[in-house]
């Protein structure tokens, strides 16, 4: 073996760490990702810090609150209107019905009535 693998072999050899080593590093961590938490917090909060952009979101949200409504609305009284045609279809349907039931005793009825007399008047 030359000195280099002997060096490198005595460097990479297991060593026991240190009392308390294991509790400092997992201390470490969770201070440094509540840091870090703060921070992406932190940077967040001063985003709308800033008096304007308080006052663009808010205004931004009532805006999308209220296109929301006024389309519901809309989609509402679009159905509303459907479901009135609808019944206007069926009204005139039914009174065209009964106005051919009407009009076919009417007619029923002029030609039981009718004299003889009255056909020649329309030949003529």
């Amino acid at each position: 073996m030359t000195r280099l693998e002997q060096e490198l072999r005595a460097a990479l050899q297991r060593q026991e760490p240190p009392d308390g080593f294991a509790d400092r590093v997992l201390a470490l961590a969770a201070e440094q990702e509540a840091r870090h938490e703060r921070n992406l917090w932190t940077r967040f909060k001063q985003l709308f810090a800033v008096p304007r952009l308080r006052w663009a979101a808010a205004v931004v949200a009532v805006l999308v609150i209220a296109s929301g409504v006024g389309i519901r609305v809309e989609e509402q009284r679009r159905a509303e209107g459907e479901a009135a045609k609808r019944q206007v279809m069926l009204a005139l349907r039914i009174t065209s019905e009964k106005w051919q039931v009407a009009a076919k005793e009417i007619g029923g009825k002029n030609s039981r009535t009718e004299a003889p007399h009255s056909n020649t008047e329309n030949q003529e």
